[in-house]
């Protein structure tokens, strides 16, 4: 955590430098920094209290148009920054607008009737479940393709538990969620679907489904309190499985004939088992930007934020705690390839035995998105997908200030093959002469 939080102010600092460097004329100037080596636009969020609950518009300093603005809640603002050039930055200022920039509640409800909950756009067509506030359609408007599996166990979207009360094993799986409230609220910028429900496991559980009116993406924010699980210090000396537990959220898709990828560390494209060593484990992956499922006609790409493992097929805990040592050779080496077009995301887990902590009660946030696609992943830039959710774009207020960059758009560097991108920019080592 202290290494986190020096590399976080190290990055903080750097901005603000940065910023403090812009030229501005306006009160309420915002610049939107691009991390990326090519222009995007793309959706930003800022946090802005001295703002909080008017109705904001964000003005383009280069172009002089305003693009609308939405309160995500009481103090984060976000819009659609266009064109903000490669490693570089557009600057905007806010002003108060007369178009609303507050949400209005389209639909609300608790135990709704069998139709369940709707939110649509030229993008998405999404359908709830209203008792377990479970996705049970998702619609690609554009390519009028159904996404979403309802053929399985699980439902789209849905949170799964899974619990070990005995000593020796004796797994339970969770039942699905409860009594969900949901609502959901349309604004300029993006609908927000609200769910709360109840679930094993868990003190509560709530979810934001954020799909964007002119961004072809759909965000997602699971936060939970994790009530303990049981497991005690003893319970670990003695290696067993009381109190083992994992989470779990379930992405069963429809797309027949697919071929499964995932981005792995350090950047490389695989196939789970067929790019894999006989022995190696099968269970779970880890995936650095993104994991796609599809044929050669569309598909899917997910890109996880904080939950970077992630399954094909069906869920599996995949426990090493039976044996120490040789535990290791307990993990799942299965070289079938994946029966069904189904994703599974990892959240928590205490299944292992080293570097876990022994019981993980107490709030977490998990955050990923998806987009649809035609073609396969290569068509579906799933990869520039995949980057540009995990380096989001970002805002900073600017101090009205004689500066030596100008306002309005800037880029510092770009590439223009599809197939280079800049990680680093720093100044040579020797002296910094080079």
């Amino acid at each position: 955590l202290a290494a986190v939080r020096a590399s976080e102010r190290a990055h903080d600092d750097a901005l603000s430098g940065l910023a403090s460097q812009i030229k501005t004329r306006h009160a309420n100037a915002v610049a939107v920094f691009n991390p990326l080596g090519r222009s995007r636009t793309d959706v930003v969020i800022i946090r802005a209290l001295n703002l909080a609950g008017g109705n904001i518009a964000a003005v383009d300093d280069a172009s002089g148009k305003s693009v609308p603005c939405q309160w995500l809640d009481a103090d984060r603002l976000c819009f659609v920054a266009p064109d903000v050039p490669a490693l570089g930055y557009r600057t905007f200022h806010l002003v108060a607008s007369g178009a609303s920039g507050a949400n209005s509640s389209v639909a609300s409800g608790i135990g709704r009737p069998a139709s369940g909950l709707r939110s649509e756009n030229k993008f998405y067509r999404l359908k709830l479940d209203p008792a377990t506030g479970a996705i049970i359609s998702l619609v690609d408007v554009e390519l009028g393709r159904e996404l979403a599996s309802t053929n399985g166990p699980h439902s789209f979207n849905q949170y799964i538990y899974q619990w070990f009360g005995e000593p020796n094993g004796g797994a339970s799986w969770s039942r699905p969620p409860a009594n969900a409230k949901i609502s959901v609220e349309r604004g300029p910028v993006a609908s927000v679907t609200s769910v709360r429900a109840e679930a094993d496991g868990v003190n509560w559980l709530e979810q934001t489904i954020t799909v964007y009116n002119d961004i072809k993406r759909i965000d997602f924010e699971l936060r939970m309190d994790k009530k303990p699980s049981g497991r005690s210090l003893a319970d670990y000396n003695a290696n067993n499985m009381r109190g083992k537990e994992s989470v779990f959220v379930a992405l069963p898709f429809d797309i027949p004939d697919f071929k499964a990828v995932y981005q792995a560390a350090g950047g490389g494209v695989a196939e789970p088992v067929r790019d894999q060593f006989k022995g190696t484990a099968t269970a779970f992956y880890s995936v650095q930007h993104f994991a796609d499922i599809s044929n050669d006609k569309f598909g899917v790409t997910v890109s996880p934020i904080d939950c970077a493992l992630v399954e094909f097929d069906h869920p599996r805990s995949d426990a090493l705690s039976r044996a120490r040592p040789g535990g290791e050779k307990y993990f799942e080496k299965r070289m079938e390839y994946p029966k069904r077009s189904s994703l599974f995301l990892y959240l928590l887990g205490n299944m292992f035995t080293t570097n876990i902590r022994v019981d993980q009660r107490g709030e977490h946030v998990f955050r990923w998105a998806l987009r649809s696609h035609a073609g396969d992943w290569r068509t579906g830039e799933a990869d520039r997908f995949g980057e540009a959710v995990n380096q989001p774009l970002i805002a900073r207020f600017v101090n009205p200030r004689g500066g030596r960059m100008p306002e309005g758009a800037r880029s510092f560097a770009s590439v223009d093959a599809g197939n280079v991108s800049i990680g680093t920019i720093k100044l040579a080592e020797w002296n910094g002469d080079g």
